[in-house]
């Protein structure tokens, strides 16, 4: 999934907003710059044992990446994130995300979704997630339309081996470069 649908740059910078204990990284080019930032501690603590000096991890709300604008990033990317944010907070995360992109680059979400042709158990799963904000494409599309003009938005079932569906979104600061399409 990584590589087909995320894309992410080879020797790029990767900011990943909300990246628990940075399960990810290890998935990453390792010529990548990885900056993850997580409000829960010990995430954070996990991911630097884990990790080490492979990438920088940050401790607060993902409001606290602001400070890392001068970066520049080739992508950011929030996975489970938004989900766990109301839709004003949902909006902002993804305004921040915009803002820091470098030329050319882009945000990745991946989220659960409901959907009217889900398989039972996903829904059952997905109803006892613990972000109180799950959404169908029309909400997660409706949020990203509110940060980017050009948004690609896809609905997967198949990512799991487990009935799952999930939203998956491209988006970019509509200058530089083209979305990505699923």
């Amino acid at each position: 999934m990584i590589d087909s649908l995320m894309r992410p740059p080879v020797g790029g910078r990767i900011l990943d907003l909300g990246c628990g204990a940075a399960d990810v990284l290890h998935l990453l080019p390792l010529r990548c710059e990885y900056t993850g930032v997580d409000a829960n501690a010990r995430h954070i603590e996990a991911a630097r044992a884990a990790y080490g000096s492979r990438g920088t991890f940050l401790c607060g709300d993902f409001s606290l990446a602001r400070h890392l604008q001068n970066k520049g990033f080739d992508l950011v990317i929030m996975l489970g994130l938004l989900h766990h944010l109301d839709d004003d907070e949902a909006v902002a995360a993804l305004r921040l995300a915009g803002d820091l992109l470098a030329p050319g680059g882009r945000v990745f979400t991946l989220d659960p979704c409901r959907a009217p042709d889900q398989h039972p158990i996903a829904r059952f799963l997905i109803n006892r997630d613990s972000g109180q904000a799950v959404r169908d494409e029309p909400g997660y599309r409706r949020l990203a339309e509110l940060a980017f003009p050009r948004v690609e938005v896809a609905i997967r079932h198949d990512l799991l081996r487990l009935p799952y569906t999930h939203c998956i979104m491209n988006y970019n600061s509509g200058e530089q470069a083209e979305c990505p399409t699923f």
